[in-house]
């Protein structure tokens, strides 16, 4: 990457870094936020109870 190349993104007009994606409707981005930690907790059990079978299997 050449030494000129910067380091962020270059900022829009309005300030913003978006390009005018879910993030801009504040509805959406809160129903897309709540979608990734309701995911997020049913990923986090199934890796508890991943853990907790490989457990039972070698106690045994």
């Amino acid at each position: 990457m050449p030494s000129s190349s910067p380091s962020t993104p270059p900022k829009h007009e309005d300030g913003s870094n978006n390009l005018l994606g879910m993030d801009t409707d504040v509805e959406l981005s809160d129903s897309w936020w709540d979608k990734v930690k309701y995911y997020a907790r049913l990923a986090i059990e199934r890796v508890k109870d991943g853990v907790e079978s490989v457990k039972e299997l070698l106690s045994t």
